[in-house]
């Protein structure tokens, strides 16, 4: 709504007290799967009649055909909350205007070229016009690879051409900056009764937010893992990424694909169960395997390691364990048990779903008759602890 620039911390403050903002009532929708809903108020009626803002699907195989084989069919609906990144260091930034009249940041983030066009496009100048430096910082884990003070540093460095520096409190960070999508996911899987999976239905929705931020980039994992490590013949998925008037949700560890491996996992225990079969012995039977396709249709590569890892796992682990779940030292419930599971996931490198995922690095060497120097140039981002 606005920015004030003063002086001092206190100054800016006061100053922010006395503004005073006159709002106008509008519909709001705060649930994503009411969003979905025809007539539901729209976020960004620019951009069209609907607060679908992505919508990634897979048709693998014969749906129907699968579930018409299956001995025991499983389905359920869960839940996965937002969630706080809640790093050492919450947002700060120091930006300027330079010898050469480059708006300049200097600030926490992760992906400097996105961020650079985003400043630039807020303020209306070319890309060769914002340089952004990114300093050693405390943490990322995703967090950073969105917006949060870049732009309006930016803008006041440009309006007053002096050095401008901003830091978040937490409250601020909290209230300010993007968060794990919080989803609903729906399946309904399908295996036979010598325990092969033969056919998984699942539909997310995820609230994206406010604004776009990394949805369409995070949801694109939440598709690719929402069938866990499995080989699984016959695949349906639709998974939506919506718009309302929640914060922004945003790149978070995991990228998408714990909130869908949740869902596979949830489903592998209760089919096994359904089954009466070992937990770990049904996921060890259906695991992925070289020359297997994943739910999009890719060929797995070889080696393909998640049955050995299973097998480690289990053997490691001592399952199947026979002895009673131990009662551990606790002193807020000395009788609380301890429980033994097992779960297993994977993830993608990359991006997937066509977006960049290749890099270039250049070398200097400096020296005559020797090499006395060498020289690196990357784009990648210190995120902590020297990452």
């Amino acid at each position: 709504v606005a920015a004030v620039v003063a002086e001092t911390e206190k100054a800016a403050e006061a100053a922010a007290r006395l503004i005073v903002v006159e709002y106008e009532d509008l519909p709001v929708v705060t649930d994503a799967a009411a969003a979905m809903q025809a007539g539901s108020p729209l976020v960004h009626p620019e951009l069209g009649d609907s607060n679908i803002c992505v919508h990634d699907r897979i048709r693998k195989g014969d749906i129907e055909a699968g579930f018409a084989k299956a001995d025991v069919i499983v389905e359920s609906e869960y839940f996965t909350p937002v969630q706080e990144h809640a790093y050492l260091q919450p947002e700060a930034g120091l930006a300027y205007v330079d010898e050469e009249g480059l708006v300049t940041i200097k600030a926490g983030g992760q992906w400097t070229h996105t961020d650079r066009a985003q400043v630039a496009h807020a303020l209306g100048l070319p890309e060769e016009q914002v340089r952004v430096i990114y300093p050693a910082i405390g943490g990322a884990f995703g967090g950073r690879e969105d917006m949060s003070v870049q732009i309006v540093l930016g803008l006041a460095a440009w309006k007053l051409k002096r050095p401008v520096k901003i830091i978040w409190s937490r409250r601020e960070s909290i209230l300010g900056h993007g968060k794990r999508h919080p989803m609903r996911l729906r399946a309904k899987w399908g295996a036979t009764k010598d325990g092969k999976l033969v056919a998984g239905e699942s539909e997310i929705i995820a609230d994206g937010g406010a604004y776009m931020y990394t949805t369409n980039k995070v949801l694109g994992n939440s598709t690719i893992t929402s069938s866990g490590p499995y080989f699984i013949p016959n695949v349906k998925t639709d998974v939506y990424g919506v718009y309302t008037n929640n914060i922004p949700s945003a790149a978070f560890r995991g990228f998408g694909a714990p909130q869908a491996l949740f869902m596979a996992e949830m489903q592998m225990s209760k089919l096994a169960e359904k089954l009466g079969m070992d937990p770990v012995e049904f996921r060890w039977r259906n695991a992925l395997r070289e020359g297997d396709t994943l739910n999009v249709g890719t060929p797995v590569p070889g080696p393909a390691s998640v049955v050995q890892v299973i097998e480690a796992a289990r053997d490691k682990f001592g399952w199947p364990d026979t002895r009673p779940p131990s009662p551990v030292t606790c002193p807020l419930s000395p009788v609380t048990p301890r429980g033994r599971g097992f779960a297993c996931g994977f993830k993608n490198v990359g991006f997937s779903f066509g977006y960049q995922e290749n890099s270039w690095a250049r070398v200097e060497l400096h020296g005559k008759d020797e090499i006395e120097r060498a020289v690196a140039w990357h784009a990648g981002a210190e995120v902590g602890q020297g990452t």
